[in-house]
């Protein structure tokens, strides 16, 4: 699909097949490609299993994962937060339930509750568990949108009242 153009000195120009694909599609969340014309390219079965096995396989390397509601956030409060949070080491994202709640049973982690993985879920993995828990929580305190729901580090679950406790912990 190259075309040819001329430029202003009259040499021919090629478009290339990434521009033209790139008219075609837009990128769109971590869920894939849309159409321009809003139609969603859904991610395969093959690339949801490896989502789900890298970030199986990122929870047990940093063995901290704590779960947020974030609905009513703005995308700017989401970069925020993620600035907020990478001197902690942790890294802040928005990842499909399915494939969270197949990476939490790949990790081996149990007793999660099937709660976590209904509606609108951030995650964040890694860190200082202390540090994580204090960003969040101060972050909480600014945009009530913000929700705490679990973390599970060193393989324990903590619950909403659990995870503000350990935001009063010092840092190591």
């Amino acid at each position: 699909m190259n075309e040819n153009h001329n430029s202003s000195d009259g040499q021919p120009q090629e478009r290339s097949l990434w521009l033209s694909f790139s008219l075609l599609f837009r990128r769109g969340n971590s869920s894939g490609f849309r159409l321009k014309t809003g139609k969603k390219m859904n991610l395969t079965k093959d690339q949801k299993k490896q989502k789900s096995q890298d970030l199986a396989s990122e929870i047990t390397t940093k063995g901290t994962l704590f779960f947020t509601a974030y609905q009513g956030l703005k995308f700017t409060d989401m970069a925020e937060l993620r600035a907020q949070l990478a001197p902690a080491g942790a890294k802040f994202r928005v990842e499909r339930n399915a494939i969270v709640a197949h990476a939490v049973s790949q990790a081996k982690i149990e007793g999660a509750d099937a709660k976590l993985f209904q509606g609108p879920t951030a995650i964040a993995v890694g860190g200082d568990i202390a540090a994580v828990a204090k960003t969040l929580v101060d972050f909480q305190k600014k945009n009530a949108a913000l929700k705490l729901r679990a973390c599970f580090a060193d393989g324990v679950w903590y619950n909403e009242e659990q995870v503000k406790q350990l935001a009063t912990i010092g840092t190591k």
